[in-house]
């Protein structure tokens, strides 16, 4: 989903999309699933996104 994102918004650009660009359209999908997943339960969400947050956390520390 991300990658279709990302592709979509550089599609008729010369350039590809920056491992940034990546790291913030996933950002805004993991805050959306985030929302959702409050609404039911937490546990869940946690194990779902915990090698992302584990991989991107060295790369970007702002994104936790």
């Amino acid at each position: 989903m991300a990658c279709e994102k990302a592709l979509t918004k550089t599609w008729l650009k010369t350039e590809v999309p920056t491992i940034n660009e990546w790291i913030d359209i996933v950002y805004k999908m993991y805050t959306m699933e985030r929302i959702a997943f409050r609404l039911r339960t937490q546990a869940v969400f946690e194990d779902s996104w915990f090698k992302w947050l584990t991989y991107v956390s060295n790369i970007r520390p702002d994104f936790v």
